[in-house]
């Protein structure tokens, strides 16, 4: 039986670029152990080889079971960085799953009592998709109208706004982010449609955060390492990476308010090079992260949140001790 007290959340994940995806993952899913929060169903948004292979695998190592949905076609050009899905796959024997994300985005919310958060942290395929989506036998509503109904709000890691980060001295210059860049028309078409509040994270907000990889067994560690190797990255003695994604699902799960302000409504646009923009207006559905002095402090509370809360690794889910090869 449902909590309707517990925050619901669902997560859409491009699994295998950036490790910063896979800390997010663990984050919530120990959240989800400790009945904090009821994670519905995660969805890929890559068809990569791997991404949900990779978050079957670090499922399984937090002994928690969910319902994993893959992106379907057609890919996006990004689909074709592969830093870790398929090393992980390999490594942990896990499948990727054959569910359609969209279909099971539309199954949990359509079946669910009450409301979710959608955590979105990866290119806005899915989310575009699911506003699309028509009536069905799952549900009589539309995507817009589904969505309207069952999500309170959607948190979106996208975005940059150094116009809005002025006061904080960054001297940033306004360039598209990564995930808003990878599927420009997506991300326009989510602006303009979503039918509920969204809150984005912005680049900067993780960009001065970072992540510390361990080492173990943790295939979390195993994804910060083997995205190191890839990208060509120093990892010896120790390996760090910016905390984008780990932000935006600490923000979207406790507000995170001693870090961060929140904005007043307003607009956000995507223009078609991919640049955001953000002006504030009344009853306007969106706001963005606004950095507090000492914001970089949530690092340790990422850095605590990423190991099991009980020992709930077996040895079916380790991985062997093999030397990786750099």
């Amino acid at each position: 039986m449902e909590n309707e007290l517990v925050k619901k959340i669902i997560l859409d994940t491009d699994m295998g670029v950036d490790c910063d995806d896979a800390v997010a993952l663990a984050i919530l899913l120990n959240k989800h152990i400790a009945g904090e929060i009821e994670i519905g169903c995660i969805t890929a948004s890559s068809t990569r080889e791997g991404a949900t292979a990779t978050v079957q695998a670090i499922t399984n190592y937090y002994g928690v079971h969910l319902p994993i949905g893959a992106m379907a076609s057609p890919s996006l050009e990004c689909d074709k960085i592969n830093n870790y899905g398929k090393a992980v796959k390999d490594l942990y024997g896990t499948k990727d799953s054959s569910q359609d994300a969209v279909l099971l985005l539309r199954k949990t919310l359509a079946e669910q009592a009450g409301k979710s958060t959608i955590v979105a942290i990866g290119p806005l395929s899915n989310m575009e998709r699911l506003l699309k989506s028509r009536a069905d036998e799952i549900s009589p509503l539309d995507g817009e109208g589904l969505v309207r109904e069952k999500v309170s709000e959607i948190f979106v890691m996208g975005g940059s706004f150094a116009q809005n980060y002025d006061f904080l001295n960054l001297h940033a210059e306004v360039a598209p982010e990564w995930n808003i860049l990878q599927d420009i028309a997506a991300a326009r078409y989510f602006v303009g449609h979503c039918p509920v509040g969204v809150t984005f994270a912005p680049w900067e907000a993780g960009a001065h955060v970072m992540t510390k990889m361990r080492s173990g067994d943790n295939p979390v560690w195993y994804c910060m390492l083997q995205y190191a190797v890839s990208e060509n990255y120093p990892h010896e003695p120790e390996f760090e990476r910016m905390s984008w994604d780990p932000v935006t699902c600490l923000c979207a799960t406790d507000g995170c308010e001693e870090y961060f302000d929140y904005s007043e409504p307003g607009d956000i646009s995507v223009d078609e090079a991919g640049v955001t923009s953000f002006a504030e207006r009344a009853g306007g559905k969106h706001r963005i992260l606004l950095l507090k002095e000492g914001y970089t402090k949530i690092a340790e509370l990422i850095n605590a949140s990423v190991e099991p809360l009980e020992a709930v690794v077996s040895e079916k889910t380790r991985r062997p001790r093999l030397a990786v090869r750099v």
